[in-house]
């Protein structure tokens, strides 16, 4: 009978070993096939059933932001802003595999700009402007160009003059900018605020801020140049903006959390085993139990899903508390019947554990059923993890927990006295009394309940990053966010006409206060049917007014 049970224990344990070698065979095959560890949060949303034009518009904009970097350089002294730039601009350009398209502002800006418009200068007019030549009141627009044309600092010359007589399209292209603070010193672009300068850099890695090498090599070329800056240029005050800042303050948060919370789990149920039991074996049993609840978890996420989050891990965590129960039942269950043999001792708490399992199942199965992938992730992390805990319990301990019992200890003489304390002698009466206040408390604990479906409270960065991102926001755009409308229409020309339609309802958000500003392309492009009523106005008003105007 000791042989047959010696025998189903050692078959049962080759069955373990042959199954936790075949996991870590897979677990290598998956990171060796493109299985790697998430640390995008954006990964953790909902694959939303959107258009594809929803989604294509979504892709351009991340595919634009997601890896751009944005430095300002701020300086008291305009000169020492625009020095500390080209230095960063060299160093950034010179680790040509971490950076590219490293760049500042370009002298020739105005002239592109003039060559662009220029041709089509009678098709454009501010509002102001059409409400002027709508009146056919020319008296503001005369007065106007004979201040330009005479003034010491105008930009009037003779030749515009014959090619726009009205000195129209410059007010156009300054309408352009209308919002806009920047301008380009010496190949730099510039802000300013105040009595401060701010030199702006502009950067875009090669690989994604959210791999984690990536991160590293980027930040690592970062960190270099702007060491440099501070040594030579002590007075600059340095303003980062960029998906790369977050990403790291993402990776480095959740890298701590997984290392203390998964430290201090093991030190506790180490110390808990130790002071309980006083012996290595069952600290050696809680060892393995975790480890292959961890194995499994980690090589059936990949297997679903083919990579891993790293919030993922940061829940998972908890599998450490959850797992080790299997081990303290089997070895609390052993000291109550020492005499049974651990096979016995398993039959014994085997309806238990089931029970304990399938219950835990069902609610990572609930988990799991949310349109989250992070949620989706967790469940099937924690969930196969504590499979892989229950058939450690079943397969190994018959062979490998089947030793020398641990010596009962004062402590679970302690646990012992304190469990026939709280077993009630009169359940009624205990009853009576404790059913009431469980209500009571249950009532208010979900009053106090309270939804918050922002997902950006699952990643704050710290404050250092978001303000320095604020103030780079407010010198380069005025405050406006990545926040954006899509618009749609069947032809280009009706898009441009949605937009028209749509800017003066922008622009009463923005008095009102409700935006602080915005950009829309129907200021950069009139639609035809815009520029057609453009060209009409001024050619009703130069073809009636042309001698006033030859005279004025």
């Amino acid at each position: 009978m000791r042989i047959s049970s010696f025998d189903s224990a050692r078959n049962r344990l080759i069955i373990f070993i042959s199954l936790l070698l075949l996991l870590v065979a897979i677990g290598i095959q998956q990171w060796q096939q493109g299985g790697k560890i998430q640390t995008d949060i954006l990964a953790m949303l909902p694959h939303l059933q959107q258009d594809s034009l929803t989604h294509s518009a979504l892709d351009r904009v991340e595919s634009q932001l997601a890896d751009r970097l944005y430095f300002g350089l701020v300086s008291p002294k305009q000169q020492d802003a625009i020095a500390a730039a080209k230095l960063l601009i060299q160093q950034l350009s010179a680790a040509k595999q971490v950076f590219t398209q490293v760049e500042s502002g370009h002298n020739d800006i105005a002239t592109s700009i003039n060559k662009l418009y220029f041709p089509y200068r009678f098709n454009l007019l501010t509002q102001q402007q059409q409400q002027t030549l709508a009146k056919n009141d020319l008296t503001p627009l005369i007065n106007h160009a004979q201040s330009q044309l005479y003034s010491a600092f105008g930009f009037a010359s003779s030749q515009l003059l014959s090619q726009d007589p009205l000195l129209l399209y410059p007010a156009n292209i300054q309408a352009l900018a209308q919002s806009q603070r920047l301008n380009i010193t010496d190949g730099i672009l510039m802000a300013h605020e105040g009595t401060n300068s701010a030199a702006i850099v502009m950067a875009k890695g090669l690989q994604s801020a959210f791999n984690p090498q990536a991160q590293q090599a980027q930040s690592a070329v970062i960190n270099h140049a702007l060491q440099l800056i501070q040594q030579q240029y002590p007075e600059i005050h340095i303003l980062k903006a960029g998906a790369l800042f977050h990403a790291q303050a993402a990776t480095q948060t959740a890298k701590t959390e997984i290392s203390n919370i998964g430290s201090i789990s093991l030190i506790g149920v180490f110390l808990l085993v130790w002071l309980t039991f006083r012996s290595a074996m069952p600290i050696l049993m809680a060892l393995l139990t975790i480890s292959t609840g961890l194995v499994i978890a980690v090589v059936m996420t990949l297997v679903i899903f083919g990579e891993i989050h790293l919030i993922t891990l940061v829940f998972g965590t908890s599998l450490i508390g959850i797992a080790i129960d299997y081990s303290f039942h089997f070895y609390c269950e052993r000291l109550a019947q020492p005499n049974f043999s651990a096979s016995r001792t398993i039959r014994l708490i085997l309806p238990a554990i089931s029970l304990a399992l399938l219950t835990s199942a069902l609610a990572y199965l609930g988990m799991g059923l949310a349109p989250f992938p992070g949620m989706q992730q967790v469940a099937v992390f924690c969930g196969s993890g504590l499979i892989g805990a229950y058939l450690t319990l079943i397969l190994a301990y018959p062979l490998l927990a089947n030793g020398k019992l641990p010596q009962p200890t004062w402590q679970l003489s302690l646990a012992q006295r304190y469990l026939q304390w709280i077993i009630p002698a009169n359940p009624r009466t205990v009853g009576r009394y404790l059913v009431p206040v469980m209500a009571l408390f249950i009532v208010v604990g979900i009053s106090q309940l309270h939804s918050n479906d922002d997902i950006r409270q699952l990643q704050q960065s710290p404050a250092s990053i978001t303000q320095s991102e604020n103030q780079l926001r407010q010198l380069l755009s005025g405050g406006t966010d990545n926040q954006f409308i899509l618009v749609r229409g069947a032809t280009e020309q009706a898009l441009l006409q949605h937009l028209t339609a749509l800017t003066p309802v922008l622009n009463s958000a923005q008095q009102q206060g409700e935006i602080g500003n915005f950009v829309s392309l129907a200021r950069y492009i009139p639609s035809q049917q815009q520029q057609q009523h453009n060209y009409q106005l001024q050619q009703h008003i130069y073809g009636k007014n042309l001698h006033r105007l030859s005279l004025s």
